[in-house]
């Protein structure tokens, strides 16, 4: 049995008033792993990014900065996986956000056929990509 049942968190589609929920979960859930919130879920058009969170990496060889984008979708309650479709041109908007590497954050897997695993090269600099999401 999961931990998490992300059935429990309302959907984002309906306007209820807690259609935000799953990016503010997003948000909380990365903030407690240790990441840096310095944009949080807005409601409207958000340019394709839900959350913006920095990451200090330190090491050997010094200290660096990582800028996320983070792309929150909730599909629990269709079931339905995460799509080509659902996250359009991700090189595109995290540049376009002034980030370095992007996060999926998603209540389902993403479907086996989807570029969602893809590691980016991003303004020219090697960076990460990650996918959070429901395991099988």
């Amino acid at each position: 049995m999961p931990v998490l049942n992300f059935k429990e968190i309302p959907e984002a589609h309906i306007s209820t008033g807690l259609q935000d929920t799953f990016e503010l979960f997003a948000r909380d859930f990365l903030e407690h792993l240790g990441y840096i919130i310095t944009s949080g879920p807005n409601r409207g058009q958000d340019g394709g990014k839900d959350v913006i969170v920095n990451e200090i990496r330190k090491g050997i060889g010094g200290e660096s900065e990582i800028k996320w984008l983070v792309s929150c979708k909730h599909k629990a309650h269709s079931g339905s996986s995460v799509g080509v479709n659902d996250e359009i041109d991700i090189p595109g908007r995290v540049q376009a956000n002034g980030c370095n590497g992007f996060i999926g954050f998603y209540s389902t897997l993403p479907s086996s056929g989807s570029n969602l695993g893809t590691v980016y090269l991003i303004q020219g600099q090697f960076r990460d990509g990650a996918i959070w999401g429901q395991p099988q």
